[in-house]
């Protein structure tokens, strides 16, 4: 039986469907913002970016770093067999505290990206 990583809570299939969705919410946020742009309404509506910007920023970093907000807090890993409890109290603080900063980082990335584009029109 493989064994997972210490500092991840994610296996290699869920992390690989994250990758989809994180993409797939890029996308949606790109085309919104060429369709924002097109309509003239990029500079009342931009703020709209935040959220599909945030979702998607987020599933690809915890794809890559393979840790889960979530899973994190509910002291679990989700691997390719299931789901499984951490039971080391030190480990599952340190998944809990790498999953706070990536969406820490994800929202600032988020806003950071929204207002570039709401300033720049």
């Amino acid at each position: 039986m493989r064994r997972m990583c210490t500092s991840h809570n994610l296996g290699p299939r869920v992390r690989r469907g994250l990758l989809r969705v994180g993409v797939s919410c890029l996308a949606m946020a790109l085309g919104l913002g060429f369709g924002l742009v097109e309509w003239g309404v990029a500079s009342s509506f931009g703020f709209l970016l935040a959220v599909p910007l945030a979702i998607g920023t987020y599933c690809v970093l915890a794809s890559s770093f393979g840790v889960c907000f979530y899973t994190g807090m509910c002291g679990k890993r989700r691997a390719d067999h299931g789901a499984e409890i951490v039971a080391q109290t030190a480990q599952r603080e340190q998944l809990k505290r790498r999953g706070v900063m990536l969406t820490g980082v994800s929202c600032a990335l988020a806003g950071l990206a929204t207002t570039l584009f709401v300033v720049s029109l």
